[in-house]
């Protein structure tokens, strides 16, 4: 066996441990804005979608055309890319 080569747990235990602290990034970045939002004071989605989702797309927004363009097709794709490859037929 070639010494290069990595075993499968060796990989394993890289991704896992890659996995788990993407996941402890994503739950400290979520503790630290929930310190500023009123998310737990939601009663209906509405309250959700405007306490909560429309600054993100705004964040969003603003971070696109501050940083990437300020072309609206560029600004319209980047946002709505998920949305966008689901409708793409995939040629597997």
């Amino acid at each position: 066996m070639n010494d290069n080569l990595l075993d499968k747990e060796t990989i394993s235990n890289f991704l896992t441990s890659f996995s788990d602290s993407i996941g402890k990034e994503n739950v400290e970045l979520y503790q630290n804005l929930n310190k500023e939002s009123h998310i737990l004071d939601v009663t209906d989605y509405e309250e959700f979608y405007f306490g909560l989702i429309y600054p993100f797309k705004k964040y969003i927004s603003g971070l696109i055309t501050s940083e990437i363009s300020d072309n609206k097709d560029v600004i319209f794709i980047l946002e709505n890319s998920k949305f966008i490859e689901c409708h793409f037929k995939k040629n597997d």
